[in-house]
């Protein structure tokens, strides 16, 4: 919206797995009405518990991690109560910015993943369609989730669309750091916890 009311505010757009609408209706693709309302309905019951549901659907390749569903569901609580969540959501689950696409005249790169289950690739293509100039990319991967998965090639594309140019390593060489840690009495306490309880406190430490 931004883009096509103030074109002169904006030099290039970059959507990443975003859509014009949600929820399908005649001639556009997109959620089942019911399914949609559904998750709109019950978003205030899992946001902020780690949900497992939730982290297949916008994070699969984590789903088995549970360090990173307490990360998640830590991250959400701190970021917004689950009221305000399911408010914020019910709002932009029933946006239609479709009627905007053509004025946006800025350059547009595109990016999808080819997995995404919670946005579809067809949100991006109908979007690359309608924006003119508009560039798409669909990039390998099934995390919605920006910042997990194959960011590298997220960001190579993001790059090359900023600069007009992709940076390459001057060199090989890189610094590394290793780092030895240990648990202090660990033979006592696996013995304690026996080996299920203690593999999650090695993941755990680990993580």
């Amino acid at each position: 919206l931004l883009a096509a009311t103030y074109p002169d505010r904006v030099s290039g757009l970059v959507l990443v797995d975003a859509y014009a609408l949600l929820a399908a209706t005649d001639g556009y693709e997109g959620w089942d009405h019911s399914i949609l309302d559904q998750m709109l309905a019950t978003f205030a019951d899992f946001w902020g518990t780690g949900d497992l549901n939730w982290v297949r659907m916008i994070a699969p390749s984590q789903a088995d991690s549970e360090a990173f569903r307490e990360q998640l569901a830590r991250l959400e609580r701190r970021s917004v109560s689950p009221g305000a969540a399911a408010a914020m959501q019910m709002t932009i689950g029933h946006l239609d910015v479709r009627p905007v696409l053509p004025a946006i005249s800025a350059s547009t790169l595109i990016l999808v993943h080819k997995g995404n289950r919670y946005m579809p690739r067809f949100f991006g293509r109908y979007l690359a369609e309608r924006i003119a100039g508009a560039r798409l990319v669909e990039l390998d991967g099934a995390d919605h989730l920006y910042w997990i998965g194959d960011v590298e090639a997220m960001l190579d594309q993001i790059e090359q669309f900023a600069t007009g140019d992709r940076s390459t390593p001057r060199d090989e060489r890189v610094l590394a750091t290793v780092l030895f840690t240990d648990i202090a009495g660990s033979t006592t306490r696996a013995a304690d916890l026996g080996d299920e309880r203690w593999a999650q406190v090695l993941e755990r430490h680990n993580d």
